[in-house]
Protein backbone atom coordinates (compact mmCIF):
# COMPACT_ATOMS: atom_id res chain seq x y z
CA UNK A 1 0.00 0.00 0.00
CA UNK A 2 1.12 3.22 -0.70
CA UNK A 3 1.93 6.43 1.44
CA UNK A 4 -1.35 8.16 -0.42
CA UNK A 5 -3.58 5.21 0.11
CA UNK A 6 -2.01 4.92 3.77
CA UNK A 7 -2.68 8.44 4.17
CA UNK A 8 -6.59 8.26 2.71
CA UNK A 9 -7.22 5.36 5.37
CA UNK A 10 -5.77 7.12 8.61
CA UNK A 11 -7.40 10.42 7.09
CA UNK A 12 -11.10 8.64 6.86
CA UNK A 13 -10.68 6.71 10.10
CA UNK A 14 -9.57 9.89 11.70
CA UNK A 15 -12.72 11.61 10.58
CA UNK A 16 -15.04 9.08 12.09
CA UNK A 17 -13.28 8.62 14.84
CA UNK A 18 -13.52 11.92 15.90
CA UNK A 19 -17.17 12.22 15.09
CA UNK A 20 -17.33 9.13 17.23
CA UNK A 21 -15.40 10.43 20.21
CA UNK A 22 -17.23 14.03 19.71
CA UNK A 23 -18.09 15.23 23.85
CA UNK A 24 -21.57 14.89 22.67
CA UNK A 25 -23.38 12.00 21.01
CA UNK A 26 -24.72 13.87 17.89
CA UNK A 27 -26.23 10.74 15.39
CA UNK A 28 -27.50 13.37 12.90
CA UNK A 29 -23.72 14.88 12.83
CA UNK A 30 -22.28 11.31 12.81
CA UNK A 31 -24.45 10.34 9.88
CA UNK A 32 -23.37 13.21 7.61
CA UNK A 33 -19.59 12.56 8.66
CA UNK A 34 -19.81 9.18 7.47
CA UNK A 35 -21.60 9.95 4.29
CA UNK A 36 -18.81 12.34 3.89
CA UNK A 37 -16.08 10.19 4.74
CA UNK A 38 -17.16 7.52 1.87
CA UNK A 39 -15.31 9.76 -0.67
CA UNK A 40 -12.17 7.35 -0.87
CA UNK A 41 -14.69 4.56 -1.38
CA UNK A 42 -16.04 5.28 -4.86
CA UNK A 43 -17.14 2.63 -7.15
CA UNK A 44 -15.32 0.48 -9.25
CA UNK A 45 -15.91 0.78 -13.16
CA UNK A 46 -18.67 -0.43 -15.53
CA UNK A 47 -21.07 -0.13 -12.34
CA UNK A 48 -24.50 1.49 -12.73
CA UNK A 49 -27.06 2.44 -9.71
CA UNK A 50 -30.55 2.76 -10.10
CA UNK A 51 -33.37 4.15 -7.40
CA UNK A 52 -36.13 1.49 -6.90
CA UNK A 53 -38.64 1.99 -3.63
CA UNK A 54 -40.05 -1.26 -1.86
CA UNK A 55 -43.34 0.38 -0.33
CA UNK A 56 -41.96 3.18 1.76
CA UNK A 57 -38.02 1.98 1.74
CA UNK A 58 -35.44 3.82 -0.55
CA UNK A 59 -33.38 1.11 -2.53
CA UNK A 60 -30.90 0.94 -4.95
CA UNK A 61 -29.45 -1.12 -6.93
CA UNK A 62 -26.30 -2.20 -8.12
CA UNK A 63 -25.90 -3.35 -11.45
CA UNK A 64 -22.45 -4.24 -13.67
CA UNK A 65 -22.29 -4.26 -17.10
CA UNK A 66 -21.91 -7.99 -17.14
CA UNK A 67 -24.17 -8.86 -14.78
CA UNK A 68 -27.04 -12.07 -14.72
CA UNK A 69 -29.98 -9.79 -13.43
CA UNK A 70 -31.77 -12.79 -12.09
CA UNK A 71 -28.83 -13.35 -9.75
CA UNK A 72 -28.84 -10.74 -6.41
CA UNK A 73 -27.24 -9.84 -3.74
CA UNK A 74 -29.65 -8.45 -0.71
CA UNK A 75 -26.72 -5.84 0.88
CA UNK A 76 -27.41 -4.57 4.48
CA UNK A 77 -25.52 -2.32 5.46
CA UNK A 78 -23.49 -2.01 8.97
CA UNK A 79 -23.64 1.37 11.03
CA UNK A 80 -24.49 0.44 14.33
CA UNK A 81 -28.69 0.62 13.40
CA UNK A 82 -28.38 4.37 13.36
CA UNK A 83 -25.29 5.32 10.98
CA UNK A 84 -24.53 4.01 6.89
CA UNK A 85 -26.85 4.15 4.14
CA UNK A 86 -26.52 3.38 0.43
CA UNK A 87 -23.57 5.71 -0.07
CA UNK A 88 -21.45 4.42 2.36
CA UNK A 89 -21.41 0.71 1.24
CA UNK A 90 -22.57 0.98 -2.60
CA UNK A 91 -18.96 0.30 -3.17
CA UNK A 92 -17.91 -2.13 -1.55
CA UNK A 93 -21.17 -4.21 -2.39
CA UNK A 94 -20.33 -2.91 -5.57
CA UNK A 95 -16.84 -5.02 -6.23
CA UNK A 96 -18.37 -8.16 -4.85
CA UNK A 97 -21.06 -8.38 -7.37
CA UNK A 98 -18.95 -6.69 -10.18
CA UNK A 99 -16.88 -9.97 -9.31
CA UNK A 100 -19.88 -12.26 -9.01
CA UNK A 101 -21.42 -11.60 -11.80
CA UNK A 102 -24.99 -10.64 -9.65
CA UNK A 103 -26.37 -7.78 -9.12
CA UNK A 104 -26.93 -5.74 -5.94
CA UNK A 105 -29.60 -4.42 -4.18
CA UNK A 106 -29.34 -2.03 -1.21
CA UNK A 107 -32.40 -0.83 0.87
CA UNK A 108 -31.81 2.38 2.99
CA UNK A 109 -33.76 0.53 6.18
CA UNK A 110 -34.73 2.55 9.12
CA UNK A 111 -32.52 3.84 11.72
CA UNK A 112 -32.84 4.08 15.17
CA UNK A 113 -32.95 5.64 17.15
CA UNK A 114 -35.49 7.43 15.38
CA UNK A 115 -37.11 4.23 14.57
CA UNK A 116 -36.05 1.32 16.91
CA UNK A 117 -36.68 -2.77 16.60
CA UNK A 118 -38.35 -4.45 14.11
CA UNK A 119 -38.36 -1.03 11.72
CA UNK A 120 -34.93 -1.81 10.48
CA UNK A 121 -36.15 -5.79 10.60
CA UNK A 122 -39.49 -5.17 9.13
CA UNK A 123 -37.55 -3.52 6.20
CA UNK A 124 -35.21 -6.34 5.41
CA UNK A 125 -37.70 -8.77 5.56
CA UNK A 126 -39.96 -6.51 2.66
CA UNK A 127 -37.27 -6.48 0.36
CA UNK A 128 -36.50 -9.82 0.30
CA UNK A 129 -40.15 -10.70 0.19
CA UNK A 130 -40.61 -8.28 -2.64
CA UNK A 131 -37.70 -9.99 -4.37
CA UNK A 132 -39.39 -12.91 -4.15
CA UNK A 133 -42.37 -11.55 -5.18
CA UNK A 134 -40.97 -9.96 -8.37
CA UNK A 135 -40.09 -12.96 -9.68
CA UNK A 136 -36.62 -13.94 -7.59
CA UNK A 137 -35.83 -17.40 -7.45
CA UNK A 138 -34.79 -18.02 -3.85
CA UNK A 139 -31.90 -19.90 -5.31
CA UNK A 140 -30.62 -17.11 -7.03
CA UNK A 141 -30.53 -15.06 -3.93
CA UNK A 142 -27.46 -14.29 -1.28
CA UNK A 143 -28.19 -12.26 1.90
CA UNK A 144 -25.76 -10.81 3.90
CA UNK A 145 -24.10 -7.80 5.08
CA UNK A 146 -21.87 -6.60 7.45
CA UNK A 147 -21.54 -5.51 11.14
CA UNK A 148 -25.07 -4.40 12.21
CA UNK A 149 -26.19 -5.22 8.76
CA UNK A 150 -24.74 -8.72 9.40
CA UNK A 151 -26.62 -9.13 12.14
CA UNK A 152 -29.90 -7.66 10.47
CA UNK A 153 -29.20 -9.98 7.92
CA UNK A 154 -29.30 -12.87 10.34
CA UNK A 155 -32.63 -11.74 12.10
CA UNK A 156 -34.04 -10.82 8.48
CA UNK A 157 -33.71 -14.91 7.42
CA UNK A 158 -34.81 -16.15 10.87
CA UNK A 159 -38.09 -13.97 10.52
CA UNK A 160 -38.45 -14.97 6.85
CA UNK A 161 -37.99 -18.62 8.26
CA UNK A 162 -40.74 -17.73 10.82
CA UNK A 163 -43.07 -16.47 8.09
CA UNK A 164 -42.76 -19.46 5.96
CA UNK A 165 -40.88 -17.94 3.35
CA UNK A 166 -38.31 -20.18 1.50
CA UNK A 167 -34.55 -19.56 2.28
CA UNK A 168 -32.04 -17.97 -0.16
CA UNK A 169 -29.26 -19.63 -1.32
CA UNK A 170 -26.67 -18.55 1.28
CA UNK A 171 -26.16 -15.53 3.95
CA UNK A 172 -22.77 -13.60 3.85
CA UNK A 173 -21.73 -12.05 7.44
CA UNK A 174 -18.97 -9.60 7.41
CA UNK A 175 -17.73 -9.22 11.48
CA UNK A 176 -21.58 -9.20 12.05
CA UNK A 177 -22.80 -7.53 15.43
CA UNK A 178 -24.66 -10.28 16.62
CA UNK A 179 -25.10 -9.92 20.35
CA UNK A 180 -26.46 -6.56 21.50
CA UNK A 181 -25.66 -7.06 25.16
CA UNK A 182 -22.08 -6.07 24.55
CA UNK A 183 -20.84 -8.82 27.24
CA UNK A 184 -18.25 -11.25 25.45
CA UNK A 185 -15.08 -10.81 26.64
CA UNK A 186 -12.94 -9.68 23.55
CA UNK A 187 -15.00 -6.51 23.15
CA UNK A 188 -12.83 -5.45 26.21
CA UNK A 189 -10.06 -6.87 25.17
CA UNK A 190 -10.04 -5.00 21.41
CA UNK A 191 -11.57 -2.32 22.33
CA UNK A 192 -8.48 0.11 22.28
CA UNK A 193 -7.62 -1.82 18.63
CA UNK A 194 -10.60 -1.59 16.77
CA UNK A 195 -10.58 2.44 16.21
CA UNK A 196 -14.93 2.54 14.72
CA UNK A 197 -15.95 1.32 18.22
CA UNK A 198 -16.15 2.70 21.73
CA UNK A 199 -18.20 1.38 24.31
CA UNK A 200 -19.88 3.96 25.54
CA UNK A 201 -21.38 3.82 21.85
CA UNK A 202 -22.06 0.27 21.80
CA UNK A 203 -24.37 0.51 24.66
CA UNK A 204 -25.95 3.06 23.03
CA UNK A 205 -26.54 1.98 19.86
CA UNK A 206 -27.45 -1.31 21.32
CA UNK A 207 -30.50 0.53 23.46
CA UNK A 208 -31.44 2.86 21.07
CA UNK A 209 -32.18 0.07 18.27
CA UNK A 210 -33.50 -2.61 21.19
CA UNK A 211 -36.00 0.45 22.71
CA UNK A 212 -37.92 -1.74 24.82
CA UNK A 213 -37.31 -5.07 24.09
CA UNK A 214 -34.78 -7.03 25.72
CA UNK A 215 -31.42 -6.76 24.31
CA UNK A 216 -31.20 -10.50 24.23
CA UNK A 217 -34.45 -11.04 22.30
CA UNK A 218 -33.85 -13.45 19.64
CA UNK A 219 -33.95 -11.16 17.17
CA UNK A 220 -32.31 -8.42 18.63
CA UNK A 221 -29.21 -10.86 19.44
CA UNK A 222 -29.67 -13.28 17.25
CA UNK A 223 -26.91 -15.28 18.19
CA UNK A 224 -29.27 -16.72 20.68
CA UNK A 225 -31.79 -17.94 18.04
CA UNK A 226 -32.95 -21.05 16.67
CA UNK A 227 -30.22 -21.07 13.85
CA UNK A 228 -32.28 -24.86 12.41
CA UNK A 229 -33.25 -24.63 8.56
CA UNK A 230 -31.09 -21.29 7.74
CA UNK A 231 -28.87 -21.40 4.34
CA UNK A 232 -24.56 -22.28 4.46
CA UNK A 233 -23.35 -19.28 5.81
CA UNK A 234 -19.63 -17.52 4.93
CA UNK A 235 -18.61 -15.97 7.94
CA UNK A 236 -15.49 -13.32 7.74
CA UNK A 237 -13.90 -11.70 11.08
CA UNK A 238 -10.45 -10.30 11.86
CA UNK A 239 -9.43 -11.76 15.37
CA UNK A 240 -8.52 -8.69 16.84
CA UNK A 241 -12.06 -6.83 16.41
CA UNK A 242 -13.94 -6.47 19.19
CA UNK A 243 -16.86 -8.86 17.89
CA UNK A 244 -14.40 -11.95 17.52
CA UNK A 245 -16.27 -13.73 20.88
CA UNK A 246 -19.74 -13.32 19.59
CA UNK A 247 -19.14 -14.49 16.07
CA UNK A 248 -16.64 -17.53 16.57
CA UNK A 249 -20.17 -18.34 18.75
CA UNK A 250 -22.11 -18.52 16.36
CA UNK A 251 -20.11 -20.21 14.17
CA UNK A 252 -20.34 -23.09 16.83
CA UNK A 253 -23.62 -22.27 17.16
CA UNK A 254 -24.53 -22.79 13.21
CA UNK A 255 -22.31 -25.77 13.06
CA UNK A 256 -24.32 -27.39 15.93
CA UNK A 257 -27.85 -26.24 14.21
CA UNK A 258 -26.55 -28.33 10.62
CA UNK A 259 -25.82 -24.94 9.02
CA UNK A 260 -22.87 -25.56 6.72
CA UNK A 261 -20.64 -22.93 7.66
CA UNK A 262 -17.51 -21.48 5.91
CA UNK A 263 -15.73 -19.64 8.63
CA UNK A 264 -12.96 -17.31 7.26
CA UNK A 265 -10.62 -15.29 10.60
CA UNK A 266 -8.18 -13.08 9.47
CA UNK A 267 -5.11 -11.70 11.49
CA UNK A 268 -4.60 -8.45 12.78
CA UNK A 269 -7.17 -6.50 10.75
CA UNK A 270 -9.40 -3.17 11.66
CA UNK A 271 -13.35 -4.02 11.55
CA UNK A 272 -14.31 -4.43 8.56
CA UNK A 273 -11.34 -4.20 6.43
CA UNK A 274 -13.13 -5.19 3.15
CA UNK A 275 -14.25 -1.62 2.79
CA UNK A 276 -10.70 -0.57 1.68
CA UNK A 277 -11.06 -3.10 -0.95
CA UNK A 278 -8.76 -0.45 -3.28
CA UNK A 279 -5.95 0.25 -0.61
CA UNK A 280 -5.58 -3.28 0.94
CA UNK A 281 -4.37 -6.62 0.03
CA UNK A 282 -5.97 -8.41 2.71
CA UNK A 283 -9.63 -6.68 1.82
CA UNK A 284 -8.83 -7.67 -2.06
CA UNK A 285 -8.61 -11.17 -0.77
CA UNK A 286 -11.58 -11.59 1.43
CA UNK A 287 -13.83 -10.10 -1.40
CA UNK A 288 -12.56 -12.96 -3.27
CA UNK A 289 -13.07 -15.03 -1.14
CA UNK A 290 -16.43 -14.00 -1.17
CA UNK A 291 -17.11 -13.96 -4.81
CA UNK A 292 -15.85 -17.89 -4.78
CA UNK A 293 -18.33 -18.70 -2.28
CA UNK A 294 -21.25 -17.21 -3.68
CA UNK A 295 -20.58 -18.73 -7.17
CA UNK A 296 -20.55 -21.66 -5.67
CA UNK A 297 -23.85 -21.49 -3.50
CA UNK A 298 -25.76 -19.26 -6.21
CA UNK A 299 -23.62 -20.16 -9.60
CA UNK A 300 -23.33 -17.53 -12.32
Amino acid sequence: MSTIQHGLIRSTLGTLVWALRGSEYNIPVMRRVADMGSFVFFMPSGVETEKVMVDHIDCEWIIPKKANHNKVFLYLHGGGYALGSKITHRALAAEIVRQAGFCALIPEYRLAPEFPFPCALNDAVRCYEWLLETGHDPKDIIVGGDSAGGGLALACLLKAKEMGLPMPAAQVLISPWVDLTVSKPSIYKYMDKTPMFYLREMKTWARNYADEEALDHLLVSPLYADLTGLPPMLLQMSDTEVLVDEDLELAERAKAAGIDVTLQVSEGLMHVWHIYWRYLDQAKEAITKIVAFVGEQAGK
